[in-house]
């Protein structure tokens, strides 16, 4: 998350580092656009970090309470002409907060995710701006940084702007992979990082990434239950679905969700559907289904969910979740994990840039075996165990799928 102007430091320091950073551009006569990046301390005492001879993600912040196009600048500077404004006349006005949505589960150590986008609805309204380039079935590859797109609230002061990023980050639609979404909804929504008060170690001490998100509540399971029914006109045949002689006809399903398996006997008498979990008794009856929308009555209420369907896996956008589940119905009952089985498999789709172990070799427990890199960051898979290494299956230079095997250990005999 970037801002401007930053809510800590004070006019006079914001004077002084613009007035360092024209000086060093200056020495070296430097022609082009360019970001200078310093540290600041809690006294307000700065000092210069490093410059990037480029424009940065976070310039869209500065545009904005600048109301100056630096892309279009950048371009007039590489033709030769002149800005056609002093320093003196850059004017701030009003605050600007960005975001950066990125494919990646902060849960799990921000391991990159790729996939395909089924779903991309960016959020749209006063004072925001999303810059992209996804697009319905875009395909999110492990070559480049998980960044998907910058989501940019501008406001007359702060509480505004912020105000505006969260609702744009509550109506961001991102079905197909996990994105950080609901941890940047915690931070902006955070009391700490809305008086200005966030430091370099707010994830750390803020707890944010801590706040376990609750599972899926009876009508959301419903909604996904209904959704994969109607998906698949094999499952209930249509006289089936129209019967009602003998009372509601009952559909067993197993739904996995984030690696809990949940049974559910769904009811269902034509389009109206009931499901009893958690001492709930929710219903809904389906108005239209296209696909993509369902679109039902919930009570008194019409409502409608969004879904995207990849083989047996359903992304399901319903109010303010986005969830994914698995129909397990008709899978195999999964073998029991075996501790200690010493097969190491890949966390997620990337390069192998390192293996650290050949077969025969004696690891220690905690030892780096394999790294793999995707979307500019390393995943180290380490010895679960002290052991030998029995196989290698990968080479340096392979690209591995999600839980392809890498290596197998063998424990050393106490």
């Amino acid at each position: 998350i970037e801002e401007a102007p930053s809510p800590f430091i004070s006019d006079a320091t914001r004077q002084a580092m613009g007035a360092q950073a024209v000086a060093l551009a200056r020495a070296v006569n430097y022609q082009s656009a360019g970001t200078v990046e310093f540290v600041v301390g809690k006294d307000q005492s700065f000092y210069f970090l490093e410059m990037n001879t480029r424009l940065q993600v976070e310039h869209p912040v500065t545009e904005l309470v600048t109301g100056l196009d630096l892309v279009a600048f950048q371009l007039r500077i590489a033709q030769g002409e002149r800005l056609g404004l002093a320093q003196d006349e850059v004017k701030f006005s009003g605050h600007a907060i960005e975001a950066r949505l990125c494919a990646e589960d902060p849960a799990a150590g921000y391991a990159p995710q790729v996939g395909t986008m089924h779903v991309w609805r960016p959020a749209s309204g006063a004072g925001l701006r999303v810059d992209h380039g996804l697009c319905d079935g875009f395909t999110v590859s492990p070559y480049y940084d998980p960044m998907l797109a910058k989501v940019i609230a501008y406001g007359a002061d702060r509480a505004e702007a912020l105000q505006r990023l969260d609702g744009a980050l509550r109506d961001s639609v991102a079905l197909g992979l996990k994105t950080n979404v609901e941890l940047l909804r915690r931070i902006v929504r955070h009391e700490k990082f809305a008086a200005g008060e966030a430091r370099t170690d707010f994830i750390e001490s803020s707890g944010v990434l801590e706040v376990a998100a609750a599972g899926p509540e009876a009508l959301e399971w419903l909604i996904a239950a209904v959704a994969l029914i109607e998906r698949d006109a094999g499952r209930v045949p249509a006289l089936l679905k129209g019967w009602r002689s003998t009372g509601a006809a009952t559909i067993p399903l197993r739904l996995l969700w984030n690696e809990k398996v949940q049974a559910l006997r769904v009811s269902m008498t034509g389009n109206c559907y009931s499901l009893e979990m958690d001492g709930a008794n929710v219903e809904i009856e389906v108005t239209a289904f296209d696909g993509r929308t369902l679109r039902f009555q919930s009570g008194a209420h019409g409502e409608q969910a969004l879904v995207a369907f990849d083989g047996e896996r359903l992304h399901l956008r319903f109010r303010e979740r986005q969830d994914s589940f698995v129909d397990a119905t008709y899978a195999p009952p999964a073998e029991k994990a075996v501790a200690g089985d010493g097969v190491l498999k890949a966390p997620m789709v990337g390069q192998v840039v390192r293996v650290n172990a050949a077969a025969g070799a004696h690891v220690e427990k905690g030892a780096v075996l394999v790294v793999i890199e995707a979307m500019k960051m390393e995943n180290q898979v380490v010895a679960p165990y002290d052991g030998e290494v029995e196989s290698v299956s990968v080479s340096v230079g392979e690209q591995v799928s999600a839980n392809q095997v890498l290596m197998k250990m063998v424990a050393s005999s106490e």
